[in-house]
């Protein structure tokens, strides 16, 4: 059938675009932190989901080669499907789909046994005052609970719903307390955690 043929040639090509989007995210992403430009990291990830989720290429061939022009319009289908072709979409959608299950199955595994380790985290009772301040200066809505954790080593932000901070347990600071709290607050308040899950799991696929 015309639509599964184009279909396939649209999630063929969003993972090739999506992958390269996300290589060049990652090289910009050194480079900026090198620089201490952090601000423009993240809410860059908005356009490398663009490129996994909406149809660029496939759009972009599309319209190349449907536009009149010198070289005359053409308005029949962007891919051909001979049995050959066919033939090789099967084995590529195979390698796809055991490649996705495979991937899909060490990330479950990997989220099981990270959630096992979280379930150790104690409530962070101490910066509290400092985060409703921050929250209600963000004009955010909802409450964001604080935990520490013996094998977290560096501040993160977990949850979907219920938005998480665990932070290593150590001895902090006043100012150092408020710097962590603004940083990961201001995260949560641009969809940062939403942004890389899509992300990662547009990889993953």
């Amino acid at each position: 059938m015309r639509w599964t043929n184009e279909l396939f040639y649209i999630l063929f090509l969003n993972s090739i675009t999506g992958a390269i989007a996300y290589g060049f995210w990652s090289v910009l992403k050194k480079n900026m932190a090198r620089r201490k430009k952090l601000k423009y990291i993240y809410p860059m990830l908005g356009i490398v989901e663009a490129f996994f989720i909406f149809p660029i290429m496939y759009s972009y061939l599309k319209i190349s080669t449907h536009v009149p022009g010198s070289h005359g319009a053409y308005y029949g289908t962007l891919f051909l499907r001979t049995p050959f072709i066919y033939n090789v979409q099967c084995v590529i959608a195979g390698i796809w789909i055991v490649g996705a299950v495979w991937n899909l199955a060490k990330y479950v595994v990997q989220y099981l046994k990270f959630q096992k380790v979280l379930e150790k985290s104690v409530r962070f009772r101490l910066p509290e005052t400092e985060k409703n301040k921050i929250i209600q200066e963000l004009g955010m809505k909802g409450n964001v609970e604080l935990y520490q954790n013996y094998a977290v080593t560096s501040p993160i932000v977990i949850g979907w719903r219920q938005k998480k901070i665990i932070f290593p347990v150590r001895e902090y600071e006043e100012k150092e307390l408020t710097t962590i709290l603004y940083h990961e607050l201001v995260h949560i308040r641009q969809h940062i955690l939403e942004m890389r899950g899509s992300c990662h799991m547009g990889m993953v696929i």
